[in-house]
């Protein structure tokens, strides 16, 4: 009997990947922000306890958080498809409410987001990039781990402490 060797399907050639376009936010930029915040976070409204925070920005949030530290956002043809912000934190830059809207995932926008917060870092004199990721969210910590972030610490979230949280850092 001939065995038969199934080879994988090859998908067929796509157009170049998109342009990715990351810039730190304007205050006119509040709206999508938000928007972005909101469509990238709706999967988990309902699902992760507590719920996301991301999901309580306002415009009035972000202006606040824009004069703490930039928020990068990101664009593909001109379209908001990430956000993300970053603060200050001790000898680090710290970053939250890293957002990809669903039908972008993948696609890199959050490694180009990070490479403009290790940019600001290197311009502030500040040598690592901290962040936190609930421990139930695997892909997230693996797309991390991918961008050179390790495991430093784990910790139960403020408002449910039965939520791991998992703190990362990646040195510059």
């Amino acid at each position: 009997m001939l065995e038969t060797k199934i080879e994988p399907a090859v998908a067929p050639a796509s157009s170049a990947a998109p342009v990715i376009e990351v810039r730190r936010a304007r205050l006119a930029d509040r709206a999508a922000v938000v928007k972005v915040l909101q469509r990238a976070f709706a999967d988990y409204d309902g699902v992760l306890q507590p719920p996301p925070g991301a999901l309580g920005e306002t415009e009035a949030s972000v202006r606040a958080h824009l004069e703490l530290g930039p928020i990068a956002l990101a664009f593909i043809e001109g379209a908001p498809v990430g956000a993300m912000f970053i603060e200050r934190k001790g000898d680090a830059l710290f970053l939250s409410r890293v957002s990809v809207v669903p039908e972008k995932r993948g696609s890199g926008i959050t490694a180009r987001m990070v490479a403009l917060a290790e940019d600001e870092a290197r311009r502030e004199g500040v040598h690592a990039l901290t962040l936190r990721v609930r421990e139930v969210l695997a892909q997230n910590l693996a797309l991390f781990e991918r961008l050179g972030f390790r495991e430093t610490g784990r910790h139960g979230h403020e408002a449910r402490p039965d939520t791991v949280m998992i703190e990362m850092r990646k040195g510059l």
